[in-house]
């Protein structure tokens, strides 16, 4: 009996480690299954928009965000271990109502570009560089506290 249970537990153990091998392969990468890495620009009339949040919302499944540095260059994160968006189409909203701290700041993108978004984009495998030079025309809906 107890060496039915040795056998039992030896043949179970190799079988989780053949099985997990993959998944902590896949979580060691920086970007995951279905994901394409995604980096461009953000411009707000010709010029960089420095501290805006870009979100890429799928039509199914989990967002991306990234935040524009200086020079308007973003890199969307899809969680805490794996860059990219899902592979597919995307809502894409932008906006620097919050920072990447959470602090709060006076919106400057109209309201097309964010609450009402009109921007859309496709992420392919791979990688994707995605720009978006956005126009400051139209109404800003600033953020209720």
């Amino acid at each position: 009996m107890n060496r039915n249970l040795t056998g039992v537990r030896s043949r179970f153990s190799r079988t989780l480690r053949v099985l997990l091998f993959p998944l902590v392969v896949a979580g060691c990468s920086n970007t995951g299954e279905g994901l394409g890495a995604v980096e461009g620009v953000i411009q707000l009339d010709g010029k960089p928009l420095s501290g805006a949040s870009v979100i890429f919302e799928p039509l199914n499944g989990s967002p991306s965000i990234g935040y524009a540095d200086e020079d308007g260059q973003y890199e969307l994160r899809f969680s805490r271990h794996a860059m990219g968006a899902t592979v597919g189409d995307h809502k894409v909203r932008v906006s620097t109502a919050e920072d990447q701290e959470g602090r709060r700041s006076k919106e400057r993108v109209p309201a097309r570009y964010n609450v009402k978004t009109e921007l859309t984009a496709s992420v392919k495998s791979g990688h994707n560089s995605i720009d978006f030079d956005l126009n400051s025309g139209g109404p800003v809906v600033q953020p209720r506290n």
